[in-house]
């Protein structure tokens, strides 16, 4: 399937055309990282269930964004040796008989390990996914992503315990294990090759570059410093003496402030360029975070949506930056693996910091990361074509 013209004019076309491919993907990597969107709920029924400690638990989660890292880097390396659709089909097969599995057995050893090898099935579609994506509209298409993960968790979440009182503990692994098969037969309308526009040669370009490196190392700093502050977001609201009540209720809202973020991406596209968006997006978060310590109510609330809003704006149109800098058909899956390895890290070292100097360090941490994120973007801003009119839209064609 080819479309023509500018970025600018696909973007004027606003909601009203996803190709089948961009949809496959989606599905293919929102069920790629579901165990992720759904970790707190699916904690709940293991700890109450089965008796898991705290530290099995995290084992359980470190193990699934273990799995997901490495199979993005599985995934780029695999790229010669298989098309799009065949390695998405095994990530996903893999991923789904690691769900079924998990949910015959009870052993804490034999779960975290069906959990790791599930994780690379899924990392190895996720990579796909953003091979994908990569390749299209990055920008528009990494916000569907977005959107349907923040969809499936804010289900899924509530979901979960439902399914463990009616299915017993096991029921929640085994929904999980049969969203893959939609999955999987979705799988059909990926691409097997990337195609740029005007052509009938599929790309086969794998060196990365120094540009693409310095993407990529954008990617893991971005996300190392906001996901070295995700996870202490409550704690640092109530440190701040603000209310359980009101910092309860600024996480639920901000839910709500990272899914209009997505949809700000889906609508705007191209419209504004990508430079615009992402320095706007920049200038909100580091606003957000020397705010985030604020022992008003209010103002953490602000603070907390403006940085929720601002997050998947500014990884969007990063994506976006990289994979039009990038001729390599390895990015998307390298940036998959990059973003994992980010915001699995993150946490650990933030932890670490809190115990020995305070929240108020992690929010430096996390602003001087989102600072050295950017810097490693500003050659691929040059690089890049910020005009619309004249950016050319690549394609991905089934073949």
């Amino acid at each position: 399937m080819r479309r023509g013209g500018s970025e600018q004019a696909q973007s004027t076309q606003g909601l009203r055309y996803f190709s089948p491919s961009t949809l496959a993907a989606a599905y293919v990597g929102v069920m790629a990282v579901a165990v992720q969107n759904v970790a707190p709920a699916l904690a709940g029924v293991l700890h109450l269930s089965l008796g898991w400690s705290g530290r099995e638990i995290g084992t359980y989660a470190a193990a699934d964004a273990l799995g997901i890292f490495v199979g993005g880097l599985l995934a780029a390396g695999a790229m010669t040796l298989g098309s799009f659709r065949a390695l998405a089909l095994a990530g996903m097969s893999v991923l789904g008989i690691s769900d079924l599995l998990s949910g015959l057995s009870s052993s804490p050893a034999l779960l975290i390990g069906e959990r790791l090898i599930g994780g690379l099935g899924g990392g190895v579609a996720l990579g796909i996914s953003f091979s994908v994506f990569a390749a299209s509209h990055p920008e528009r298409d990494i916000a569907i992503w977005s959107v349907g993960q923040l969809a499936f968790s804010l289900v899924g979440i509530s979901a979960m315990p439902v399914l463990a009182a009616a299915l017993h503990w096991p029921g929640p692994l085994f929904t999980l294990a049969a969203l893959t098969v939609p999955a999987i037969v979705l799988a059909r309308y990926l691409p097997t090759t990337q195609r740029p526009l005007g052509t009938t040669s599929p790309v086969t370009q794998t060196r990365v570059g120094s540009i693409g490196v310095l993407g990529i190392m954008s990617v893991a700093l971005f996300y190392f410093g906001q996901g070295s502050l995700w996870p202490h977001l409550e704690v640092l609201g109530l440190r701040s003496g603000i209310t359980q009540k009101s910092v309860e209720t600024s996480l639920s809202l901000s839910a709500v402030t990272a899914l209009l973020g997505s949809i700000f991406v889906l609508v705007a596209g191209t419209r504004f360029g990508r430079k615009l968006p992402l320095l706007g997006a920049f200038a909100l978060t580091l606003a957000a975070l020397f705010s985030l310590d604020a022992t008003q109510p209010q103002v953490f609330r602000i603070a907390l949506a403006a940085f929720t809003f601002a997050w998947p704006v500014f990884g969007a149109y990063q994506f976006a930056i990289i994979a039009r800098s990038s001729a390599s058909t390895r990015i998307g899956a390298l940036i998959s693996a990059a973003t994992f390895a980010g915001s699995s890290l993150g946490p650990v070292l933030a932890g670490i910091i809190s115990d020995r100097a305070g929240f108020g360090e992690v929010l430096w941490l996390a602003a001087a990361l989102d600072c050295v994120a950017l810097a490693c973007l500003l050659p691929l801003l040059r690089k890049a074509a910020w005009d619309g009119a004249s950016c050319a839209a690549d394609t991905i064609e089934r073949t």
